[in-house]
């Protein structure tokens, strides 16, 4: 039996959330009956490519798309899909998912999938910004065969809110036992990066991205320097503003008491490391990030703009504005730290009845891939 060609559109495969997540289901699905490809809108060397070949997974990249406009990119598109055959497209990049669905459905791909990851547009509102998502939300509508969102909010911006009916969810899944940590790796880890038993660890991880608010969490380790706190905040991830906050760090005096960990291949481990997970973000779908925190029984200080879906009612979130002064949010991080650890089979249960491990999702696409 041949196996069913299914080309995932993404902008890149680093370490974001939506890119993890996808990850996780690679890893996990029949690989004898699904050949996965991925399409990148970059030339650039990506965190899972190795990772995504060594599955076999076959990467192809359009990387000049601003200048193909959506008349080139709809014929290198329907010119890729025609020559791998492929059968399923299922694609993650937000508004510009709707030229992916026009050219697949011109192609003749039977199964079309938009999946949103994301609860609003990043770009600035203007007139001509407005035109185009209205256009792309429509081409979407019109196009694609199944509709798939981390979360509500997520499925509410890309799909409005008459189409959540049609919409399935497909959570931000994870692999739990990943999430168990031996207690000697735990300390090895912490050993490798000088962390002290009594130094309170704050750990970030996310892209440095504006969404991410990574200044904000600088401006709390400034705080808790000042009130003579011994800790340390860890930040796991790369990105486009990383060097402006290595900078902010030294302007605010914090430099010393923060680690810049780069991209992590041990982020379940980290996740026992830290104390706390600090998530000040503007805006977020579902993230995986938080799902992950919770699986390893860790205390989350988080924004509100973060779904309330996103608390698995085992005492582990606490939302803050980040209109309350920074005063509130050391205290909540100090209060979280001391919090007894939560019995991982109550938490187990609650993330596999919530549908957040890693084998009903892999279960839900398949039978879509199939369809």
């Amino acid at each position: 039996m041949s196996k069913i060609n299914v080309l995932q559109v993404v902008s890149t495969m680093n370490c974001g959330g939506a890119e993890t997540m996808l990850m996780n289901i690679f890893r996990n699905i029949d690989r004898e009956k699904f050949q996965f490809h991925f399409l990148y809108y970059t030339d650039e060397t990506c965190y899972f490519d190795e990772e995504i070949k060594s599955l076999d997974g076959i990467i192809h990249r359009i990387n000049n798309i601003k200048e193909l406009g959506a008349i080139g990119l709809i014929s290198k598109l329907k010119h890729l899909i025609k020559a791998q055959s492929i059968e399923a497209i299922h694609a993650h990049t937000s508004l510009s998912i709707g030229v992916v669905m026009y050219a697949a459905k011109k192609a003749g791909v039977p199964i079309r999938i938009a999946h949103s990851h994301t609860t609003v547009d990043p770009r600035k509102s203007t007139f001509k910004r407005n035109i185009y998502n209205t256009i792309m939300k429509s081409l979407i509508k019109k196009y694609s065969t199944h509709y798939l969102m981390c979360g509500d909010d997520a499925g509410r911006f890309l799909f409005g809110s008459n189409y959540l009916r049609n919409t399935k969810l497909l959570p931000n899944a994870i692999d739990l036992s990943q999430y168990t940590v031996a207690e000697n790796n735990i300390q090895k880890t912490k050993k490798t990066l000088s962390l002290l038993n009594n130094t309170l660890i704050i750990g970030q991880v996310g892209s440095f991205k504006e969404t991410k608010n990574h200044k904000f969490s600088l401006e709390i380790a400034s705080k808790l320097k000042e009130k003579g706190i011994n800790f340390k905040m860890l930040f796991a991830g790369e990105g486009e503003l990383m060097e402006e906050c290595i900078e902010y760090s030294r302007d605010l005096g914090v430099d010393n008491n923060i680690l810049f960990l780069g991209n992590r291949s041990d982020i379940s481990t980290l996740m026992n490391v830290f104390d706390v997970l600090l998530m000040p973000s503007l805006f977020e779908g579902l993230p995986v990030t938080l799902v992950e925190a919770q699986a390893a029984g860790l205390s989350c200080v988080v924004s509100n703009n973060i779904s309330i879906e996103s608390d698995f009612g085992v005492d582990l979130v606490v939302f803050l504005s980040l209109e309350e002064s920074k005063e509130v949010w050391v205290k909540k991080i100090i209060e979280s730290s001391k919090k007894e650890r939560v019995d991982k089979n109550i938490i187990n249960e609650s993330i596999k009845n919530r549908g957040y491990a890693i084998e009903e999702s892999v279960r839900l696409v398949s039978e879509i891939y199939y369809d």
